[in-house]
């Protein structure tokens, strides 16, 4: 790593750690070394860094709460800008905005109490705001696609801050144009529905609790790994392809839901990623379906 990028950090007040294992944060568990994870508190620091990373062709990866992220166990490679610092909710009747590093999972119960609702679906998804519009996140049938308007973003190639509207985001299943592009969400507005509180509340307690009854809660993870394949759902593939409980290494195909791979000691990457080949050459072979990653893998 350049020095001079650690002076540019100091003379600006950013906050960074240095040579930090990955595998500490990760939700996984997994990951080597990242020799800087730099934490913007404010758009104006991180567009600051941002700028100078891409002057000196230096490599980085603006990340929230990397929930969906699968990382190698060596040196990854490059600088993380984590978005952790970059949270602020304000309310404007039913127009909601929050900034990139926020998370519906931290908020939806105060939302409640203001008496807003519609997105008790998403409540139990643990990534950032950020992360959840760029993969276009979703849970029993409800995107965050369907509730956002607008989100604020910064594009460092043509060096602007702009507004994109829910209709320009073109947004499919698990994508959008944030995934496909280098534009960085800043912070987005959400439509939510006006709805009674205790009402919402026992939604959210339904969805948690199916959560827990369907999904493998106690042990690390990182969602689900693969994309749903042409209306099929992939967990049910790799369950009749007697997959349930496959290994490599300490990374096991839940034996609670097949979409799910659980850490069950010290997994590496490296067994997470023969998994997905396991899986994905079983099912291929004895269906002629090809499973694409919803995981991003780098």
């Amino acid at each position: 790593m350049r020095y001079s990028f650690l002076e540019f950090l100091k003379m600006n007040e950013v906050e960074y750690k240095e040579r930090m294992f990955i595998k500490e944060i990760s939700p996984i568990r997994i990951g080597g070394i990242a020799k800087v994870i730099v934490y913007p508190d404010s758009f104006s620091k991180m567009i600051l860094t941002v700028n100078f990373l891409v002057e000196n062709k230096i490599t980085y990866k603006v990340v929230g709460r990397i929930s969906n992220i699968l990382f190698r166990d060596e040196d990854i490679g490059l600088v993380l800008i984590k978005t952790d610092k970059l949270k602020s909710k304000e309310i404007h009747n039913n127009r909601i905005s929050l900034f990139c590093g926020d998370t519906l999972y931290e908020n939806i119960v105060t939302l409640a109490k203001e008496g807003y609702g519609g997105i008790s679906e998403l409540s139990g998804i643990p990534g950032s705001i950020g992360g959840m519009i760029a993969g276009n996140a979703g849970a029993f049938g409800k995107s965050i696609s369907d509730v956002l308007s607008s989100a604020e973003i910064y594009i460092p190639s043509e060096g602007k801050v702009t507004i994109i509207e829910n209709e320009n985001m073109m947004f499919e299943y698990r994508n959008s144009i944030i995934k496909q592009s280098d534009f960085i969400i800043l912070r987005a507005e959400i439509t939510l529905k006006t709805s009674d509180y205790r009402q919402t509340l026992e939604e959210i307690s339904r969805f948690k609790k199916m959560r827990c009854n369907t999904q493998p809660t106690g042990y690390p993870s990182l969602g689900s790994v693969f994309k749903r394949p042409n209306g099929r759902y992939a967990a049910k593939l790799i369950e009749d392809a007697g997959l349930k409980g496959a290994s490599c290494g300490d990374m096991m195909v839940s034996e609670k839901h097949a979409g799910f791979f659980v850490n069950t000691g010290a997994a590496t990457s490296r067994d997470f990623r023969m998994l997905i080949e396991k899986v994905k050459n079983a099912v291929y072979e004895k269906y002629g379906i090809k499973l694409e990653e919803e995981i991003e893998i780098l």
